[in-house]
């Protein structure tokens, strides 16, 4: 009896430390693992993104100020509509800020939200974005200066960078982190997460 229990002090914590060392070592690998799953599902939703915005930036064409004039007029078309319900507005807020947080961001997406609807745009970063009304609706356009339609702000790409500037002809603002700022017609850099307020509709702006 006593040599068992002389065994057991001697053996029997090398045994205990061998079952941790074989726990931690579980649970690490089984760690890695489970985050080498998620970067692969982040990378496949990114691509999927991706892919979609490319078949979307096939149906809404480049835009340029200078030559959009003589295009018809027509407005742009999202790639995702959703109604809002509920929480329905912050899940898919929630839910693009992740895609943004990912990956090169080669492309925008602007969430316009208003009272009763959520739309979703795509394009690369690039192409110039205009932002008005049409027939006295917030739109975003595919023309300057077509019927109904009135500018209100462009987003432009300048040296790695997305700009907005406002037309003057009406009052746009831009929020970040709380703070709200007026937008003139010299411009100011956008940044991931800033949102466009024109009267009661907002655009999200996620680089992806």
């Amino acid at each position: 009896m006593d040599r068992i229990i002389d065994f057991l002090k001697v053996y029997g914590i090398r045994v205990l430390i061998g079952f941790v060392i074989v726990f931690l070592i579980r649970l690490i690998s089984g760690y890695f693992k489970k985050r080498k799953a998620k970067k692969e599902e982040e990378r496949y939703a990114i691509r999927a993104v991706r892919e979609k915005a490319l078949d979307q930036a096939i149906i809404n064409p480049r835009t340029d100020i200078s030559e959009i004039k003589n295009k018809g007029n027509y407005t742009q078309r999202p790639y995702s509509v959703s109604y809002n319900t509920g929480d329905s507005m912050q899940q898919q807020e929630n839910s693009s800020r992740e895609y943004a947080k990912s990956g090169k961001k080669q492309m925008l997406q602007l969430t316009e939200q208003s009272d009763f609807v959520n739309r979703k745009y795509m394009y690369p970063r690039e192409q110039g974005i205009i932002i008005g009304t049409q027939f006295g609706k917030i739109a975003i356009l595919s023309s300057l200066g077509g019927d109904g339609e009135v500018p209100y702000c462009e987003i432009f790409f300048y040296k790695g960078s997305n700009y907005i500037r406002t037309s003057g002809l009406k009052e746009v603002v831009l929020e970040r982190h709380k703070k709200k700022y007026a937008i003139d017609q010299k411009g100011m850099e956008i940044h991931d997460e800033d949102m466009i307020l024109i009267n009661s509709t907002s655009y999200i702006i996620s680089f992806v």
